[in-house]
């Protein structure tokens, strides 16, 4: 059931119900002062579960496009937040605890009961979006000038690098946020209150109309060479009528894309992206995920490089209106559009799109949205791209190779996918490539060495992998698959059609620090391998979901061990040992569904580990739990019909039970309950 949470607002004594953007907002907009600072004193603010008092102050309206859209105000007040989604309350406390930054740490005073946690706060000035205009109705304060203090606070409240999509996939910038929700869910709650309490900044967010969320962050500053950053920094998050195991149903489905990408010696890019949704809800304006910025870390730590969408057209031609900023393309369709409505965009980008500042020639554009992305649930895309590049790269990717060659004086590749796939992948640089056949199937390695012995044996080990899944769960999906460099060190990555490993793979243990990151290294390739089916046939709906792609990813991976080099059922219990090790730092931290939520921005270093004990530690070792309790032919047969069941679909946790209950007539609910949205660690046998 949705939630339909009642948000009222008092102001000088006033009392009002909270009111929804209002409609017909245009598509970008810059907020700023109407001028008419008025005097507050008992302002208090209450929305969802947050609660916003102001003892005295002065405010004045906010104003978008000369509509009224908020307030904002300085004074003296303070703010407090509960959490009552028990998959959280752990997450927050741990995350608000550990969120102290060098510009100062936040004064919290923590309320726990009746299964709840509260935090509360001094706050010092804010800009609250959702107050309607008739509340601001106290005396003028005609020597308050507000315009300074807005400007800094415009200024605290920047964020120098994109969000990330697992960290918090429901982001959106306010503006867009207020926008959509004003073309689309007229009537529905969008409120957004940017708090500062001393030199912490907050930003709490109800929103009804596009993510379905209410959630509480910050913005972390540190400073590196004299330069000051501003970090995401996730604090509380609570769904709004969906839970993790059961998300919401996706507004629409991204069908089908055919891209063309263009780039220049200089690393500047032309992008088309002919893209096919069908919607599943009436909509006037379309959301995308789309890069505004480009990151790549350099000397100067993360250096970005604009991404410019120069337009939109519809399958007339006709130029539609849209916005891109904070991530989001916004495409104001023209009309409302019907549900199961077959709509075709084209989108034209331009920008430095090769961009790496350290000058390697390695330009990736893997699963971030660096075309037009729909939420995760709902891409769902047949594809087909033509890259052209400069004669001294080559460009690699998964799918189905239509063509490669050598057209103008540019490099060109052509490349399909006839079956729907989601997060694809593609690499530029200066690559060797190497392509070894196993009877229909063929490996193609593209490497930054002439290490042909090194890609001859990593192509070798990855079909081994290959015929040992097609064995246990089902036919592999591809009969062309691809194994790149990438300029790191212990990274690996499975797009559709394609592994991604960092350069000790190729490169061999030459050094101390290199053989840390290749220890390991055939498990890696047997993960990254069974990717093609847990993440690639069996799609993950939302950052929630991870595991369903990482812990049965390394599930596999373990049992892939017992047939490397004959150690049989020693090296699979030793990996079971290191997941229960893993298992054990971590749950008391969080619940699996939450492994994203649990980020330092002050220690990404442990917030990675947290999130790795959990994915890739607690989760399998939740899987050998289950099979110690069902037995070898059960847990094998419920693996098969996982794959048989959902092949080209998308899977939840509730999936995952369902088919468990199905298979072994037993009741998993409790397991599940208390192990995998729980803290607690399941005994021997599984119980």
């Amino acid at each position: 059931m949705r939630f339909w949470l009642r948000c009222l607002i008092t102001l000088c004594s006033s009392l009002a119900f909270a009111q929804a953007p209002p409609a017909g907002l245009p598509l970008g907009f810059k907020l700023t002062l109407a001028g008419t600072p008025r005097q507050v004193s008992g302002l208090t603010w209450k929305t969802g579960r947050a609660e916003l008092t102001v003892k005295s102050g002065v405010a004045d309206r906010v104003m978008a496009n000369g509509t009224c859209v908020g307030l904002y105000f300085t004074g003296a007040g303070s703010f407090r937040y509960v959490s009552t989604f028990q998959p959280d309350i752990k997450v927050f406390r741990y995350n608000g605890e550990n969120s102290s930054t060098p510009m100062g740490v936040l004064n919290y005073k923590w309320e726990e009961k009746d299964g709840s946690l509260g935090a509360a706060m001094p706050v010092e000035d804010g800009l609250v979006l959702g107050a309607p205009e008739s509340l601001l109705n106290g005396p003028a304060a005609t020597d308050a000038d507000l315009d300074k203090a807005f400007q800094e606070h415009a200024k605290r409240f920047r964020l120098d690098f994109q969000v990330g999509q697992l960290t918090a996939p429901y982001w959106h910038g306010k503006e867009e946020l207020l926008a959509y929700a004003s073309r689309n869910a007229p009537g529905k709650a969008a409120a957004v209150a940017e708090l500062r309490s001393g030199k912490f900044a907050l930003i709490y967010r109800l929103d009804e109309a596009w993510s379905k969320v209410e959630a509480l962050d910050a913005i972390h500053v540190e400073f590196h060479n004299n330069e000051e950053y501003h970090h995401f920094q996730p604090l509380s998050f609570q769904p709004l009528g969906w839970k993790p195991g059961v998300p919401s149903d996706p507004r629409y489905i991204l069908k089908d894309v055919d891209l063309k990408l263009t780039a220049e010696p200089t690393g500047m890019a032309a992008l088309t992206a002919v893209e096919t949704v069908v919607p599943f809800e009436a909509m006037r304006v379309l959301p995308l995920r789309l890069n505004s910025k480009l990151y790549r870390f350099g000397a100067r730590l993360w250096e970005a490089s604009p991404v410019r969408v120069t337009s939109v057209t519809d399958a007339a031609g006709r130029a539609l209106a849209f916005h891109h900023g904070n991530n989001d393309l916004l495409v104001d369709l023209g009309r409302t559009a019907s549900p199961d409505e077959v709509i075709t965009l084209r989108v034209e980008i331009q920008g430095r799109l090769l961009f790496n500042p350290d000058n390697v020639d390695c330009f990736k554009f893997d699963i971030e949205p660096w075309f037009p992305l729909p939420e995760a649930s709902g891409e769902y895309y047949t594809l087909r791209a033509e890259v052209r590049t400069p004669k001294a790269w080559v460009a690699v990717s998964g799918g189905e190779t239509i063509k490669r060659s050598e057209e103008d004086g540019m490099n060109v590749m052509r490349v399909a996918f006839n079956r729907p796939v989601c997060n694809y992948a593609l690499f530029i640089g200066k690559f060797v490539l190497t392509e070894e056949v196993f009877g229909k199937r063929r490996i193609n390695v593209a490497s930054y060495v002439s290490a042909g012995v090194q890609s001859k044996q990593i192509a070798k080990l990855a079909n081994a992998f290959i015929d040992l899944y097609g064995e246990i769960l089902a036919p592999f999906p591809y009969d062309e698959f691809v194994i790149v460099q990438d300029r790191d060190l212990g990274y690996g990555q499975a797009p559709p059609g394609m592994m991604i490993l960092s350069d000790e793979a190729f490169e061999g243990k030459t050094d101390d620090f290199a053989k840390f990151f290749t220890h390991g290294l055939n498990q890696r390739i047997a993960h990254e391998v069974a990717h093609q089916y847990w993440g690639g046939l069996l799609k993950t709906p939302s950052a929630e979901e991870e595991w369903l792609d990482e812990a049965f990813a390394e599930y596999m991976s373990g049992e892939a061990m017992k047939f490397v080099r004959g150690k049989g059922d020693s090296a699979f219990d030793g990996v079971v040992g290191r997941w229960k090790v893993n298992a054990e730092f971590a749950a008391p931290l969080g619940p699996i569904p939450m492994a994203n939520r649990i980020h330092l921005a002050k220690d990404r270093r442990h917030s990675a580990l947290i999130r790795f004990a959990l994915l890739y530690g607690k989760g399998p070792f939740l899987l050998q739990r289950i099979r110690e309790r069902i037995g070898d032919k059960d847990f094998w047969r419920f693996m098969k019909s996982m794959q048989i069941n959902f092949k080209d679909k998308f899977v939840t946790t509730d999936d995952v039970r369902m088919v468990l209950e199905a298979v072994t007539r037993q009741d998993f609910k409790p397991f599940f309950d208390k192990y995998y949205y729980g803290l607690a660690l399941p005994p021997k046998g599984g119980q």
